[in-house]
Formats: C-alpha cells, structure tokens, sequence
C-alpha cells in the first residue's frame, strides 16, 4: 500500500474526534460534510492502486458526497434516503477493497496496521449508515421498551430468575 492509508486514517480520526460536537448546528454539519468529504477523497486515494479501482470508488463517492451536500441545502427526509443508500454503497465498497489489500500484505507494516483501522472505523460509519437509513424507512422500529412495564424492567426477578 506503500503509505497510502495514513490520510484516509488521518482524516477519520479527525472525523471520529470532531463529529459529536459538530452535528447539532447547521454550520457545524456543513463541517462534518466537509470532513466526510476528505475521507471519501482520501479513500479513493487509498485504494486508486489501479484505474478501475479509482473510477469505481469515484463513481461510487461523487453521488453520495452530492447527495450528501446537496441534503444541506434541502432538507428532505427522501433525499436523506437516498444520500445515505448511496453513502452505504460507497463504505461497503471501501471496506471489502481495503480489507481485501490489508489480507493481500505479505509483511505487517505500519501501513498495513493503519489500514487495518481504517476498515475498523470504515466499518463503524457503514453500520451508523446502515443503522440510519433502517430508522428512516421505518422509524417506529427502533423503540425501547417502557421502564415500568414487565417486559421493560430490566432489574427484576422475571428477567433474570437463576441470579436473584
């Protein structure tokens, strides 16, 4: 991979350690956008070994990233939709060709350790993707259970009859 993975590394952390402050304001999710936006860039960089590699993951990101910023100017739930089934493609391309590279090293280097973190934390943005997009299609499908009711309480005998 030859240092390839450090920018998409780099890029991610700064998104895994800037993200929980930056989504709750509007210029603050333009910058989050931003920050995506150089990991998608910095994942194409990644795994560009081959032209059909870099046209693939380009093809894959140009639609997701103009979703994505084209959601910050109309805030629609249907194109929400859209900008994160196609941000779902993208991660789960970036993941399986970046795993396949790391798999594919003879040596261990820091290269290879780095890329294996970027698949690690690729992973976790395509499940956060996968997990959103799962609440907008049907909303009413995530929901905890009520405190007080009997299947709700988690501390009682009911639950748990050998412990207690």
């Amino acid at each position: 991979m030859r240092g390839r993975s450090v920018y998409l590394l780099g890029s991610l952390l700064a998104l895994v350690a800037l993200g929980p402050w930056l989504t709750d304001y509007l210029v603050g999710r333009a910058v989050w956008e931003l920050l995506f936006t150089l990991v998608a860039f910095s994942s194409v960089r990644t795994v560009g070994v081959t032209q059909r590699q870099a046209l693939l993951a380009g093809g894959l990101s140009v639609p997701a990233l103009a979703a994505l910023w084209l959601r910050q100017l109309i805030p629609d739930t249907s194109l929400s939709g859209i900008a994160l089934a196609l941000l779902v493609a993208f991660l789960l391309y970036m993941v399986t060709t970046v795993l396949v590279r790391v798999f594919r090293e003879a040596t261990v280097t820091l290269d290879t350790l780095s890329a294996a973190l970027c698949v690690y934390l690729l992973m976790g943005f395509l499940w956060a993707n996968v997990y959103g997009l799962l609440y907008l299609l049907g909303p009413g499908n995530f929901q905890l259970p009520r405190v007080g009711s009997r299947t709700g309480n988690w501390g009682s005998r009911e639950m748990y009859p050998s412990t207690c």
